[in-house]
């Protein structure tokens, strides 16, 4: 085999690797092209996706700056090493990494990753402007309109935030996470009728839900022996934990929380 083929070789079992969620292997063989072709931006923005997907943040930024410096204008570099700062938690280094990334090429997905770091920063307002931009592009797109929701609610904009949220269900009946803000907005607004049935919804779509099982105990006292709701294959929800978690996400391809 030569040189070539052996590389063409490797990237491929990297990238089957990504595909089969084994992101350590990739990274393992994204690592050795890094070393036989170090001026490559390919390799190593590849070699830092597969280091965000193995929650190896610091390494990663390190990754893709390398990537960056070789070739400035790479698109998937600048949005990977977005989610990356996210992972640190480094809310600045993370917002201006994604407004460079959209300064390429627009995309609704970045533009909700961006409105979920605008909202770690508390600029509510281009939170919501992000998420419009995304709707634009993608009038479809559930997750632009959860985070609408979530954007307004901050704002103060109960009503317009309960709009958004009760679009993103018109998109996805089982978007459990939209029934679940759609809830505590109600609750906001006053009305725990329509603030329990959301959450009961979004139970039936996701058992695993603690927030919203906390919010549903919160609003019905439960005695011994009493169901909180039930699920659509019959099954309790998971009792909350001291930590309240994120419902998972369920969309294309990944879908995110809303920060709120």
């Amino acid at each position: 085999m030569n040189a070539l083929a052996e590389i063409e070789s490797i990237y491929r079992a990297a990238d089957d690797a990504l595909d089969n969620n084994d992101a350590a292997r990739a990274a393992s063989l994204f690592r050795r092209l890094v070393r036989r072709e170090p001026k490559e931006p390919l390799f190593h923005w590849k070699l830092g996706y597969a280091l965000v997907e193995s929650k190896k943040f610091d390494r990663a930024v390190d990754e893709l700056r390398r990537a960056i410096r070789l070739d400035p204008k790479n698109v998937a570099a600048w949005g990977c090493l977005g989610r990356a700062f996210v992972g640190l938690q480094k809310w600045p280094a993370a917002e201006d990494a994604f407004r460079r990334r959209l300064s390429f090429k627009e995309s609704p997905q970045q533009y909700v990753f961006l409105a979920n770091v605008l909202v770690r920063r508390k600029k509510y307002a281009d939170a919501a402007q992000c998420c419009e931009q995304a709707i634009v592009l993608d009038p479809s797109f559930g997750e632009a309109y959860l985070n609408l929701g979530v954007a307004r609610r901050h704002l103060g904009q109960l009503k317009k935030a309960s709009a958004a949220f009760e679009r993103a269900i018109e998109l996805d009946p089982n978007y459990s996470v939209a029934h679940r803000e759609l809830g505590m907005t109600h609750l906001k607004l006053g009305d725990t009728t329509a603030a329990r049935s959301e959450f009961v919804k979004c139970l039936d779509a996701d058992p695993t839900d603690q927030l919203c099982v906390q919010m549903l105990r919160t609003l019905v006292p439960i005695s011994p022996g009493t169901r909180v709701a039930s699920s659509k294959n019959g099954q309790r929800p998971a009792a909350p934990s001291s930590r309240l978690g994120r419902s998972p996400s369920r969309s294309r391809p990944r879908r995110s929380s809303p920060l709120d």
